[in-house]
């Protein structure tokens, strides 16, 4: 049997992590999606236009840089390099997103989850397009968890959804708290 490719390794993670998101949507009402739990949070519409702002700059950068990441020289299953998603998770360490990937609040929910499709499409392209390529060679610093190459870069994308799907299990929480 076949091991993984790191690419598909960072896939399957990709795909426990949108898993993960949606099953957190889901637990709130859809006529309440657009309802921010207090007035300086973000309701889960913002959240998602927001991931789906991130992740379609994400899939462009990285892709522009993917095209030129040299060929393995034999892809025989090796890990991605190892990323710690403990910063990027803890929820007690507040992070401002900058003006340029804040949401705008003009979609509503079906809108922003329809463009966050739309960027997990273009990641997963990017994805299967850099099959054979060695992701270790290119990257980008990242304004929170510095620099990172290409398979961490990818596997951030997961570990910021997963911080804004326990952000949107704290807005159903605090829904179902007004709720009664």
């Amino acid at each position: 049997m076949a091991k993984d490719t790191a690419l598909q390794i960072v896939l399957h993670e990709l795909k426990k992590d949108r898993a993960a998101l949606r099953a957190a949507v889901g637990r709130v009402p859809a006529a309440r999606r657009q309802q921010r739990p207090a007035p300086d949070r973000w309701s889960v519409s913002e959240v998602i236009e927001h991931l789906a702002i991130v992740e379609a700059r994400s899939a462009a950068a990285i892709g522009a840089e993917t095209a030129t990441a040299p060929m393995l020289a034999q892809d025989s299953g090796a890990a991605p390099t190892e990323f710690d998603r403990t910063k990027v998770l803890d929820r007690s360490t507040k992070a401002q997103a900058p003006e340029f990937i804040q949401p705008q609040g003009h979609m509503d929910f079906n809108a922003a989850w329809s463009a966050l499709e739309q960027a997990w499409t273009a990641l997963d392209a990017l994805i299967t397009s850099a099959a054979g390529r060695d992701l270790t060679s290119i990257g980008r610093t990242h304004p929170f968890l510095g620099q990172l190459d290409g398979y961490q870069w990818l596997l951030s994308i997961g570990g910021h959804e997963r911080r804004h799907t326990a952000q949107i299990l704290e807005i159903a929480d605090a829904i179902r708290k007004t709720a009664g």
